[in-house]
């Protein structure tokens, strides 16, 4: 579901139906992350291992319930959780109806073929339209949600009444068998028995926080969600012919188990005691120790086909576990062949003592959006801070990194993340889980750059290029995702080359009313529109393609800022398109900081300047001389701010005499900070990094 809309407050209720944790207990179970707890949102998906009766088939079923953040900057966690699940329960506000994260995760879900169960959220609220809410989730999904509403007393797939006829005289919102007050909610709820319907699409209706139609959403759960798919290895005849296999869905550090792993077993049985080979690495090791995450670890023997549960190896090694790699269990009596891209053998795969393995469809591995340089806060923090990325790393494996070096800060990592949200909470988590503070720079988005100083552009340039060369097309392009590796000066020699930046569609879900100035917003960040459509009478869904930079910098703020906080908007990368990229370099007393450059675009490079320039003027320290403090483009000065030398009032001594007296004294020190400032040495601190660390200046 999109931010805010309940899902961590509805998993609270599974929890505590299913008894899994006591009522009336912590608020936001799953959310355990400190980042977690102190922002107020889900960061990282959560499984659970829950036990339920089912009072209809009075059956007792064992579910594995995955919490998925809201928030577009960890889509990828909600990405991972679909691939690993059957069924997907979309969770609506009922009083904010369709909004653009519910959109994409919808989508997400229908790619990965899953059973998708509508659910209406927060119908105890005053303005909670459950009507609005179908119509939109009908017009924007397709979906065929019947037009039923039924009360306590009548049958749940009765069609007697519809919603029409349940809406108030003044058109309202719709009338329930649910009361008002929150304490005859709770009655409500101990009286009412689960119902389910036969079309998966039913709209259901729950509040997670009083807990109505909890059991209901349970009930459509075990009716409409399949069980997963795999061979058991007790149930077959021939136990040397089935490897059992797994999947790792998460991974995170313990500093006394090492790597524990969250995987999700396909086939076969996993005990302590086997031997399991990483089909992405080949390394083998042994099983020290499995349970079930109950959501409180419960250790076990063994983990069957269908079952989510955590595994530690004697593999200590954090850089072995990959989400989405394949393990399985070495076969003891039997060869056993790992199946490629490439067709096996004909005689390997003839043999009858040969087992092969086949790997399970992995994860697409993630794209960062947003590029910056971290570096610790002292030099001789750089090997600790190397091992806090790889622990934090192994638990968000979104986030890229590799070596770098800047004059200013010394040595460091470039990082890639997903967006800036993703960005500030890694560093969050890096100083609250692991200790180490970080120094980070401004961030960047990569661009693509093509000198056109080498032969294939110029062979391109001169005949029409064949298949082979259309291939090679895509290679004269360098990727650059920091601005010490836009050599701006080639670019400007090659002539022919270019530059290409990224580009977003971005879906924007508003009021009908805040059209104007949301169309006015995208215009102004170069916007291209793709898509105008309406989602019921009051809300309106538009699309525009949108350069990643202007995204990546203040765009959500100033959404929301002309929408009254009320707009919500996702974005997916679309590819390429040419740019007038230039570097905005950062002079502190006439010496550039290499920490400080920026790509950016032509048109607001000299607008960026000038924020910079400002934004330094306050943080750098008074010297004893003046420094000037610039922004240039391709050698040109396009802003400039001077920070105010402090001078001792050396005139102070001369209560009278002639007026040359005081002007010599005042010209020696003119001439003595002149001096100054051409041996000076100015040092940025470490401020002037930190304080750029959201790009939100402003436009």
């Amino acid at each position: 579901a999109h931010v805010d809309h309940g899902k961590s407050t509805l998993a609270d209720r599974l929890l505590e139906h299913t008894g899994a944790v006591p009522k009336g207990g912590r608020k936001q179970y799953l959310d355990r992350l400190p980042v977690e707890r102190a922002r107020g949102i889900t960061v990282k998906a959560q499984s659970v291992t829950l036990l339920h009766e089912c009072p209809v088939t009075h059956e007792t079923y064992l579910l594995n319930l995955i919490d998925t953040p809201g928030h577009a900057d960890f889509s990828f966690e909600v990405a991972r959780s679909l691939v690993a699940c059957d069924g997907a329960l979309l969770l609506v506000d009922a009083t904010q109806g369709v909004q653009a994260q519910t959109i994409a995760t919808f989508f997400l879900a229908l790619e990965n073929d899953l059973a998708t169960l509508p659910v209406a959220n927060k119908i105890d609220a005053p303005n909670a339209d459950v009507y609005a809410t179908r119509e939109q989730m009908v017009a924007a999904f397709g979906m065929d949600i019947p037009e039923i509403i039924c009360d306590d007393d009548e049958d749940f797939d009765s069609p007697t009444h519809t919603e029409k006829e349940h809406r108030g005289e003044n058109g309202g919102g719709a009338k329930y068998a649910v009361p008002d007050d929150s304490t005859d909610m709770t009655v409500a709820v101990q009286k009412t028995k689960a119902r389910v319907s036969d079309n998966p699409h039913f709209l259901l209706r729950a509040s997670a926080k009083t807990g109505f139609g909890v059991e209901n959403v349970l009930a459509a759960v075990v009716r409409h969600v399949p069980s997963p798919v795999g061979k058991d290895r007790a149930s077959a005849t021939d136990d040397t012919k089935i490897a059992p296999r797994c999947r790792l869905l998460d991974c995170h550090y313990d500093p006394y188990r090492g790597a524990v792993s969250t995987v999700q077993v396909v086939d076969g049985v996993l005990r302590i005691g086997d031997r399991v080979v990483s089909v992405a690495t080949g390394a083998v090791s042994e099983i020290l120790e499995l349970g079930f995450m109950t959501p409180e670890p419960l250790r076990t023997k063994e983990l069957r086909g269908g079952h989510v549960g955590f595994l530690v190896t004697s593999n200590r090694d954090v850089r072995s576990a990959t989400v989405g790699d394949t393990l399985f269990v070495a076969p003891r009596n039997a060869k056993f062949v790992v199946e490629r891209d490439t067709d096996l053998e004909e005689d390997d795969s003839s043999e009858s003592d040969v087992v092969t393995i086949t790997p399970l469809p992995g994860l697409k591995s993630a794209k960062p959006m947003v590029f910056q340089g971290v570096f610790p806060s002292s030099a001789d923090q750089f090997e600790t801070l190397r091992a806090a990325i790889e622990k934090l790393t192994l638990n968000d494996s979104s986030v890229v990194y590799h070596p770098e070096t800047s004059a200013a800060l010394g040595p460091g990592f470039r990082c890639g993340f997903l967006g800036l949200l993703h960005a500030d909470v890694f560093h969050q988590r890096l100083k609250e889980e692991l200790g180490v503070d970080v120094v980070a720079t401004a961030p960047n988005v990569p661009y693509r750059v093509d000198y056109g100083d080498g032969p294939l552009s110029e062979r391109t340039k001169k005949q029409s290029p064949s298949s082979d060369e259309e291939s090679h097309e895509l290679s004269r392009w360098r990727v650059v995702s920091s601005p010490s590796s836009f050599d701006q000066e080639r670019l400007r020699r090659g002539g022919v080359g270019g530059v290409q930046e990224p580009v977003v569609d971005a879906t924007i879900v508003c009021a009908s009313d805040v059209v104007g100035g949301v169309v006015e917003l995208c215009v102004e960040r170069r916007g291209e529109q793709l898509e105008h459509s309406h989602l019921g009478a009051k809300r309106v869904l538009l699309r525009y393609r949108l350069p990643l930079a202007e995204m990546a910098s203040d765009f959500s703020d100033a959404l929301k800022s002309r929408t009254s906080g009320y707009a919500t908007f996702d974005y997916e990368e679309a590819g390429w398109r040419d740019a007038d990229v230039v570097k905005l370099d950062v002079l502190v007393n006439g010496v550039v900081v290499d920490a400080l450059s920026t790509l950016t675009h032509r048109s607001g490079a000299v607008r960026k300047g000038r924020l910079v320039t400002k934004k330094l003027r306050d943080v750098l320290p008074r010297q004893l001389f003046e420094v000037a403090v610039q922004a240039s483009v391709n050698g040109s000065i396009v802003a400039r701010e001077t920070v105010s030398a402090m001078r001792k009032n050396v005139i102070a001594k001369c209560y009278g005499g002639d007026v040359s007296r005081k002007k010599k004294l005042l010209s020696r020190q003119k001439e003595g900070k002149k001096k100054m400032r051409k041996i000076g040495n100015v040092d940025v601190p470490l401020e002037a990094f930190a304080g750029l660390l959201g790009g939100n200046q402003g436009r």
